[in-house]
């Protein structure tokens, strides 16, 4: 029997929004056996029924669209080898107001970090407990460079940079 006791994770700071959120819960194999074109496959977006995340999977690109095709946010994703489930943004980003003007842009980087899980193993014929450490590498996507930030009358707001 395993019990998961605790997790640790070590790592950098992860910088997330809803359209990282949703595609690291795309299951991998969606990949493979929802379009057998290699072209385009359409996704619900989960936190908004309007919208929907429409990826290239030739050129691994993504866009969060809606019903009249309006973009809400563009750019790349990636991967990561050993992982089941996740695709993560990677390379250049653009987000959108509504209106069509540029939010925000700029780069994410994929990062491997260390997974400490805690596990607490009862062996079924004596009932002795042994506590056992599972360390698994993971990834994340995390904001890298100068983000540039504008209003939404298309001006630059402020820039913000991630090391």
């Amino acid at each position: 029997m395993f019990l998961l006791a605790s997790a640790t994770c070590f790592g950098h700071e992860v910088q997330s929004d809803s359209v990282t959120n949703a595609l690291i819960a795309i299951p991998k194999n969606t990949l493979t056996i929802a379009d057998n074109s290699g072209k385009e496959l359409h996704l619900p977006y989960p936190y908004d029924e309007s919208k929907k995340l429409t990826l290239n999977l030739s050129r691994k690109t993504v866009k969060l669209i809606n019903d009249n095709e309006q973009v809400f946010a563009e750019g790349q994703y990636t991967e990561p080898k050993g992982q089941n489930n996740g695709l993560y943004p990677t390379g250049h980003w653009r987000y959108y107001y509504s209106n069509g003007t540029v939010k925000r842009e700029g780069d994410y980087m994929l990062v491997p970090y260390t997974w400490v899980d805690t596990l607490i193993v009862t062996d079924p014929i004596t009932g002795k407990e042994e506590t056992q450490l599972k360390t698994v590498i993971k990834y994340t996507s995390i904001k890298t460079g100068d983000w540039q930030y504008y209003n939404a009358d298309g001006k630059p707001s402020h820039t913000t940079h991630f090391d």
